[in-house]
């Protein structure tokens, strides 16, 4: 999955946007960045998501979830665009979509 493909997927989720999240492409949810560029555009984008989820998809699909220093402690995880499962990912993006709606609306600046 590309990060074109992923962005436009998340987007089309219930309050799903495009967006920015911090100068880069990103999708929202409600306000929630869920998925963006990240500081690895060439090879993954990130999926922001709660850390326990984070965790149990670096211990099962560690070839296609993964974390550099940067993202270690967040609730993000890297997410390779030559993942093995597609529709996994968009399940995961649909997770994502779903903890972001169940947030607090961020506060506006």
């Amino acid at each position: 999955m590309t990060l074109e493909e992923a962005l436009n997927f998340a987007a089309s989720l219930p309050g799903g946007e495009r967006s920015k999240h911090y100068g880069q492409p990103a999708a929202k949810v409600h306000g929630h960045a869920e998925v963006s560029t990240g500081h690895e555009p060439d090879s993954s984008f990130v999926l922001l998501i709660d850390r326990g989820d984070v965790e149990m998809l670096m211990a099962t699909e560690p070839d296609t979830y993964w974390q550099t220093p940067h993202y270690a402690g967040y609730s993000a995880v890297l997410v390779r665009y030559e993942a093995a499962d597609d529709d996994r990912v968009r399940t995961m993006i649909g997770r994502a979509a779903d903890q972001a709606r169940a947030k607090k609306p961020p506060r506006r600046r």
